[in-house]
C-alpha cells in the first residue's frame, strides 16, 4: 500500500495527489492564472469576473493613458490606499506614477502644469 501524504484536506499517495493537481490545473489554468485569481480576491477583495468586468468597462486598456498593458498579462488594479476604494486598472507605467505621486491630485496638477509651461516656452523658441 502506497504511503498517504496529507496536502491540505486531500489525502492520497503522491500519484494520486499529481492527477488531482492535473486535474485542478486544467480547470483553473495554469499556476499564474490560479495565482492571479487568488491575489486578485486576496488583496483587493474583488473576484476575477469583477476585474473582468472592469477591464471590459475600460475597453480593455489603461484608465489613464488609454494603452493596452504590453509588457503585462494584466492591468494593475488602481485603489485609494487610505479607503481601499477600486478606483480602476491602470498599465504598470502609469501604476508607478500615481503611487511615486503618493496619490497626491495636487502634485500631480502642478507636474501638468510644469509640463505645460515648458512645452509652450520650447515651442516658442
Amino acid at each position: 500500500m502506497p504511503k498517504q501524504i496529507k496536502a491540505k484536506s486531500l489525502n492520497c499517495c503522491p500519484k494520486c495527489k499529481k492527477k488531482a493537481l492535473t486535474r485542478r490545473r486544467k480547470e483553473l489554468g495554469t499556476y499564474s492564472e490560479i495565482n492571479r485569481r487568488h491575489n486578485i480576491k486576496k488583496l483587493y477583495g474583488i473576484t476575477p469576473e469583477q476585474y473582468d468586468e472592469l477591464l471590459t468597462a475600460q475597453s480593455g486598456v489603461c484608465a489613464i493613458c488609454r494603452n493596452g498593458c504590453e509588457t503585462y498579462p494584466n492591468l494593475s488594479v488602481d485603489h485609494d490606499h487610505r479607503t481601499g476604494v477600486i478606483r480602476g486598472l491602470l498599465c504598470n507605467t502609469c501604476n508607478r506614477f500615481m503611487g511615486m505621486a503618493g496619490d497626491d491630485p495636487d502634485l500631480l496638477w502642478a507636474a501638468a502644469e510644469y509640463l505645460q509651461r515648458h512645452t509652450a516656452r520650447q515651442s516658442s523658441l
